[in-house]
């Protein structure tokens, strides 16, 4: 996570400019000859705007629904862009990106992030079905939105392999891609300052 922007203020529409600015300015140095890759939430159609303006200026790399449940699972088959969140695939999310978080594969930068995270709880519908989201009156709009680029990147994973693995921390400290220039927020993680 490079950055992040929260705002009740702003439509669909006035983001464009910020995500654009954002794509250009990390994509240049993404592993992936596309660049930066969008997950923008579809359902009820705020993001239509965000992801149809985007794709004018360039920017056509968007994420591809899948069907996990299928025979076979291929990449790229899908017609639609965007993320969708139903019953099925909210589910998908939120336990990909805990297992991720507390198996050390995602380490949240922002303290908003981290203050929402705390806020999560399991909830059981009456039809029995669980699912994680926020406490009453708390907000999980940025966990969801991390969960969702976590996601995209690594729907594909082999977490068996991953698990054989086991994450170690690297020795060797990472650049920070923003050159220290925002320190607004740190957060205390164990004895260092993250």
């Amino acid at each position: 996570q490079v950055a992040e922007l929260t705002s009740n203020r702003m439509n669909s529409a006035q983001v464009v400019g910020f995500a654009a600015c954002m794509a250009a300015f990390y994509g240049a140095n993404t592993s992936d000859w596309r660049g930066v890759k969008f997950s923008i939430e579809q359902i009820t159609g705020p993001g239509d705007t965000c992801q149809h303006q985007l794709k004018l200026m360039g920017f056509n790399y968007h994420h591809k629904p899948r069907r996990y449940d299928s025979k076979k699972v291929k990449d790229n088959t899908s017609n639609k862009e965007g993320w969708y969140s139903t019953g099925w695939s909210v589910p998908i999310l939120m336990t990909r990106f805990m297992e991720a978080v507390n198996g050390g594969w995602f380490r949240p930068q922002s303290r908003w992030l981290i203050e929402e995270m705390r806020s999560l709880e399991r909830h059981t519908s009456v039809a029995g079905k669980s699912k994680m989201e926020h406490r009453e009156g708390m907000h999980d709009d940025r966990v969801r939105a991390a969960a969702q680029a976590y996601f995209t990147a690594h729907d594909m994973d082999d977490l068996a392999e991953r698990a054989q693995r086991r994450y170690s921390t690297p020795q060797k400290k990472k650049v920070d891609p923003n050159g220290g220039r925002c320190t607004a927020n740190r957060v205390k993680v164990g004895e260092d300052w993250e």
